[in-house]
C-alpha cells in the first residue's frame, strides 16, 4: 500500500508541476492541491482521512506564515532603501 501511495504521489506532483508551469496562478495550484488531497483520501482507509485533512490545514498555515514573512522582509527592505536614498550624500 505504501509503495502504491508513493508512486501515486510522485505522479500527482509531476502533473501538478506541469499545471503550475502552464497556469502559474496560485488559484489553480490550490485547486490542484485540494484534488490531490481528495484523491489521497480515496486511497487511504477512512480512519486516516482526518489526518489528511489536518495535514492540508497545517500546510495552508505554513504557506500563510511564509507569505507573511516574505511581506515583512520586503517591507523592511523597502524602508532601508528609502532611508539610504534619503540620507544626505557626502561629496
Amino acid at each position: 500500500m505504501v509503495d502504491s501511495l508513493l508512486s501515486f504521489l510522485a505522479k500527482e506532483l509531476a502533473a501538478r508541476r506541469e499545471e503550475k508551469q502552464e497556469y502559474g496562478d496560485g488559484y489553480y495550484v490550490f485547486q490542484s492541491f485540494m484534488r490531490c488531497q481528495e484523491e489521497i483520501k480515496h486511497v487511504l482507509p477512512e480512519e486516516m482521512h482526518n489526518l489528511v485533512d489536518k495535514m492540508g490545514n497545517e500546510y495552508q498555515t505554513m504557506c500563510s506564515i511564509e507569505r507573511e514573512t516574505g511581506y515583512r522582509q520586503g517591507f523592511k527592505d523597502a524602508i532601508i532603501q528609502l532611508i539610504i536614498e534619503c540620507a544626505p550624500q557626502e561629496k
